[in-house]
């Protein structure tokens, strides 16, 4: 489902900019009330493994990604929630000036240390040798490809405390080199989408994040 919005077309038509690669950063994305408030979506939806699109289909590959993920609608309860997104979404494209138009339904992702993995997960494992890889993690990639053509900007906001757990850095890597990112609650790291980046995997404890994409006409 694409959710349109109209700020961001407002804001990318016919505005000159100078174009920065690099990645944005908001540290007060959310405050921790409303995070708090975010949470309790749990309460509404059901958690299930995430897959990795290939070209023709969506497979589950621990040794990739090893996480859970539900897929927020978009409706009275969260529409502040996509709108806050947005905002800051328009605030950072004013480093690329991407032609942006609407965004996909945001995904809210949970990645657990080993022991916390469910049980019926643990058993769709390959093989004994992967079972060292179960910690929550999503290995080096791109949200931008063949089958997602039309993202241009990547948002994650940080669910978790960083004292909450252990590992699972956000990492990017751009022209300055490797990146590892802030553990603050309620902040949002915002970059294009052709961006290499990557979740650690994590060794004790729980991260929850919100992960979001937003979509224009193909770059050209």
């Amino acid at each position: 489902m694409r959710v349109y919005n109209s700020v961001l077309v407002e804001d990318t038509l016919n505005r000159e900019f100078e174009f920065d690669p690099k990645w944005h950063w908001n540290p007060n994305c959310f405050t921790d009330e409303e995070v708090i408030k975010i949470k309790e979506l749990k309460d509404n939806y059901s958690f299930k493994r995430a897959t990795t699109a290939g070209r023709d289909e969506k497979t589950t590959d621990s040794d990739t990604r090893e996480s859970e993920v539900f897929w927020v609608d978009d409706n009275s309860d969260s529409r502040w929630i996509y709108n806050r997104i947005m905002e800051c979404v328009v605030e950072a494209n004013k480093k690329w000036g991407f032609s942006l138009t609407c965004a996909e339904n945001i995904q809210y992702t949970k990645y657990s240390e080993p022991n916390l993995l469910k049980m019926e997960d643990k058993f769709k494992i390959r093989s004994h040798r992967d079972t060292k890889k179960t910690a929550g993690h999503y290995d080096w990639h791109v949200d931008f490809g063949i089958s997602n053509t039309h993202r241009k900007v990547s948002v994650v906001v940080q669910l978790s405390d960083g004292d909450d757990y252990e590992g699972g850095r956000l990492k990017t890597w751009g022209i300055d080199g490797e990146i590892t990112h802030s553990k603050t609650l309620g902040c949002c790291v915002i970059f294009p989408s052709f961006t290499l980046h990557k979740v650690e995997p994590v060794t004790k404890g729980i991260r929850e994040s919100l992960v979001c994409w937003v979509q224009g006409p193909s770059f050209k």
